[in-house]
């Protein structure tokens, strides 16, 4: 049956500490109003399983059960092309921060790269032992991170194809996978009911995220790298401070499965899809709940801004002072500030570091 206003499924919104703002208050007759159905496009011959936009607003890349992905133009609807190549359901894809490249999973155990603008194949990525159940690429494009039915995530180099490291940990499959801007950090969504935060570089987990108590379907995390936000069989979403893996809120209003989540790349915004027929939009303003919201370097060290500015103030500029944390050092045991502030977060950390940085050590 087509899809149009009198049978369209319901689109529900919601505010968790503040009202939405005023464009998605004002009336129907808007061409931006919330809610509103502006074209519906066929093409797939199976159930559509996931969607990518490149970064400028141009193009959409959906993938299907039809073992086939489509690429979109947004403005008008129109099909592009078709990729072909898969051999079994394509169940996530990703687009590269310039728009260039797309990175598909499949049931088939693959992976795909594809060029966007002609639908051409590139390579394939193997090395999974189980379907392929998501995938997220750096934002530089550089590389690729996988998860897969078979418990493990992989990171991929895009360009050679090549696989780098296999990050093992889940007792169950790994449902989804995203990865912070710069790239440093992915964070995986398990059957097992946890998530986990790993350092892409050294493979390491940094820590597990426990909380949910049914499955953890997907996870995104905010432009920044500061949080992360997860959707669950258990019918919430939860919101984690990404540097101390502490639980920040729980997102309550669904009635089913919560099966996806975005997040606006200002990190204010998060959208819901359930397998109650509705999406949700959630507010994630941390300082509107209490929490605090510094800067802080990019690993997210807002319980340590104070080690941040008086480091500026010493070394003279923001730059020094980054390098300054990440910069090993023999007297840390070859650990760099940085790890040292994430793996001891006591006061004592703290003062150590401020008395090292006036004594001039580590610069």
């Amino acid at each position: 049956m087509p899809v149009g206003p009198e049978n369209k499924p319901e689109t529900e919104v919601v505010g968790t500490q503040a009202a939405l703002p005023q464009r998605l208050r004002e009336p129907a007759t808007q061409s931006h109003a919330l809610g509103r159905e502006l074209r519906t496009r066929t093409g797939h011959a199976d159930s559509v399983s996931a969607l990518a936009v490149t970064p400028d607003g141009q193009r959409a890349v959906s993938a299907s059960s039809d073992k086939t992905l489509k690429v979109w133009d947004l403005a008008s609807g129109r099909e592009l092309c078709t990729l072909q190549g898969h051999t079994d359901a394509v169940l996530g894809v990703a687009v590269s921060g310039d728009g260039r490249l797309a990175v598909s999973a499949s049931a088939d155990q693959t992976l795909k790269v594809w060029e966007v603008e002609s639908g051409r194949e590139l390579r394939t990525l193997q090395g999974h032992t189980d379907a392929v159940l998501g995938v997220a690429v750096s934002g530089d494009g550089r590389l690729a991170v996988s998860a897969s039915a078979d418990q493990t995530l992989k990171v991929w180099e895009v360009e050679s194809g090549r696989e780098l490291r296999t990050l093992q940990g889940h007792t169950e499959a790994v449902l989804g996978v995203a990865v912070s801007g710069d790239g440093r950090l992915a964070v995986s969504a398990s059957a097992d009911h946890t998530l986990k935060v790993w350092e892409v570089e050294s493979e390491r987990e940094l820590r597990s995220l426990q909380g949910h108590s049914n499955v953890v379907r997907g996870v995104a995390v905010s432009g920044d790298g500061r949080l992360a936000v997860s959707a669950s069989f258990d019918h919430t979403l939860k919101v984690w401070e990404l540097a101390s893996g502490r639980e920040l809120r729980t997102l309550t209003g669904h009635s089913g499965y919560v099966n996806s989540v975005a997040v606006t790349p200002d990190g204010q915004w998060a959208v819901s899809a359930s397998a109650d027929g509705t999406l949700k939009v959630w507010e994630l303003d941390i300082q509107a709940s209490g929490q605090k919201a510094t800067s802080g370097v990019e690993s997210g060290l807002m319980e340590f801004a104070s080690v941040l500015a008086h480091a500026v103030d010493t070394f003279g500029s923001r730059e020094r002072a980054d390098a300054w944390f990440r910069r090993p050092n023999p007297r840390l045991r070859d650990r760099t500030p940085l790890e040292m502030l994430e793996t001891d977060t006591g006061r004592r950390t703290v003062e150590e570091l401020l008395v090292q940085i006036d004594e001039g050590m580590f610069v």
